[in-house]
């Protein structure tokens, strides 16, 4: 529920926004396998980084996850490109400028 709350959903809203027509079902392919695997990866260390006995971070691992939140966000800020005011046939791969341009 938490990750709806935060930068979790873009990766779906871009893959189903930015990418075309043919590549969308690819597009979204990729992004699942990657979340799947990134939040088995979270799920699986998290708790021996919490645990006494491993990492003993305890509460203080919500600083790792707010700095990578922080991180995170910005990139997606200056990554991913503005799509308001284009229209369907306008989304393409060079025709979409980024921030950074």
């Amino acid at each position: 529920m938490f990750e709806q709350l935060t930068i979790g959903p873009v990766g779906v809203a871009c893959a189903s926004e930015l990418s075309t027509l043919p590549l969308r079902a690819t597009v979204q392919g990729i992004l699942f396998i990657c979340q799947i695997t990134s939040s088995w990866v979270v799920g699986f260390v998290v708790p021996y980084i919490i645990n006494p006995d491993a990492g003993n971070l305890g509460a203080k691992i919500a600083y790792i996850f707010f700095g990578f939140g922080i991180i995170f966000s910005v990139l997606l800020y200056l990554y991913i490109p503005e799509t308001k005011g284009l229209s369907f046939e306008d989304v393409g791969p060079s025709e979409i400028p980024l921030i950074l341009d």
